[in-house]
């Protein structure tokens, strides 16, 4: 995890807290270690922009240094944050289905899954060839974010599924409230 950067002309101490804070950066999970060299050109570059406020009355050179490195990288963490909350690009909102064969919604559940998700006890051949068209026609009128988180939360809790998609509950628990309201448009209701 170390750069190959150099800089020329700007001081030692400098130097060593862009390598601080980038590497911290990464280390933190917030950017790549890919990312390491151009979070560092991004620390200089802004530096060298406001070295010429430096008003030597008000601080020393290192602590104006310190504060202006330090603000910058916090501004580029948020910046971060803010867009794996709103634009997740580790995650593709379509589903991975096979694309040699049909593959119907109703494939994608078991019929214990149907059953378990139904409440019933026993479904006969009949209600669960219901229940799998009647999830399948429920199912195309949702959104393709709304169809992943379906899958996502067919294999876990709000918690893991937020952690899989890469955003936070309180999108998972928005999308569910969608999705049930549609899914009862539907005729879908709980318990029945």
């Amino acid at each position: 995890m170390q750069s190959k950067n150099s800089y020329d002309g700007i001081p030692e101490y400098a130097i060593e807290l862009i390598r601080f804070r980038a590497a911290e950066m990464v280390r933190n999970g917030e950017f790549n270690e890919e990312e390491l060299e151009e979070l560092e050109q991004e620390l200089v570059l802004y530096l060298l922009e406001h070295l010429k406020d430096f008003d030597e009355k008000r601080s020393g050179l290192n602590t104006y240094i310190a504060r202006i490195l330090w603000n910058y990288s916090t501004t580029l963490i948020r910046r971060r944050r803010t867009q794996k909350k709103y634009f997740p690009s580790q995650f593709e909102w379509d589903l991975r289905i096979p694309s040699n064969k049909y593959v119907t919604y109703g494939d994608l559940y078991s019929d214990e899954m149907l059953r378990l998700r139904s409440e019933c006890d026993q479904l006969s051949e009949w209600e669960r060839l219901e229940k799998q068209i009647d999830l399948e026609a429920a199912m195309e009128g949702l959104t393709k974010k709304q169809k992943v988180i379906c899958g996502a939360l067919q294999e876990g809790t709000v918690f893991e599924a937020a952690m899989a998609l890469g955003v936070d509950r309180t999108t998972i628990k928005r999308n569910v409230v969608l999705i049930r309201e549609h899914f009862e448009s539907q005729g879908m209701k709980k318990g029945e």
